[in-house]
């Protein structure tokens, strides 16, 4: 099993974004906040719709507490349209992405671009999620690995068997976002 993988695939944005996703919902800090914000966006709205029914005016205040309560609700579907729009300012869209992946490291790159070496003692984590890997180089640095790149399951497979040997923080998220 000293086999090299590789795997050749299409820079998407939807690739990447749902990678994004994974690495948000993997946040502990992200969900505590995610949590208070909806929370304030509730309490907001509620109080600027009462405040408007119950004095029977529209005002400032009225309008803020509103505003603000579907911003704070809408903050994660604001979060990603930003995150995608990012995405595309970059232009990789379809660019030529390789990975080899060995007992010894993976390679990453972005054929005429990039090239990033990763030897495994250096990767801190690894999140398995059901459409792919999120390999962590640095607590809030990641690279996604979609699944669908690989070219078969048997290299899924084997990525796993070297990964989880060479990697002690291995995670697994079972149920998407």
């Amino acid at each position: 099993m000293n086999e090299t993988i590789v795997i050749k695939h299409l820079w998407k944005t939807e690739n990447v974004v749902v990678g994004y996703k994974y690495y948000r919902q993997s946040k502990n800090s992200y969900r505590v906040t995610d949590l208070v914000y909806k929370i304030s966006g509730t309490v907001f709205l509620v109080l600027g719709v009462c405040n408007l029914i119950f004095l029977l005016n529209l005002n400032f205040g009225s309008l803020f507490l509103i505003g603000s309560g579907i911003f704070l609700l809408l903050r994660n579907k604001i979060n990603l349209l930003y995150f995608i729009h990012k995405c595309k300012q970059l232009k990789y869209e379809n660019k030529q992405l390789e990975w080899e992946i060995s007992e010894d490291k993976i390679v990453y790159r972005m054929l005429n671009l990039l090239e990033t070496t990763l030897n495994w003692e250096l990767i801190k984590g690894i999140l398995d999620t059901p459409e792919g890997f999120l390999i962590f180089p640095h607590p809030n640095t990641y690279y996604w690995l979609p699944k669908s790149a690989f070219n078969n399951e048997a290299d899924i497979a084997h990525f796993v068997f070297i990964a989880q040997d060479k990697v002690k923080n291995w995670q697994q998220i079972k149920s998407s976002q």
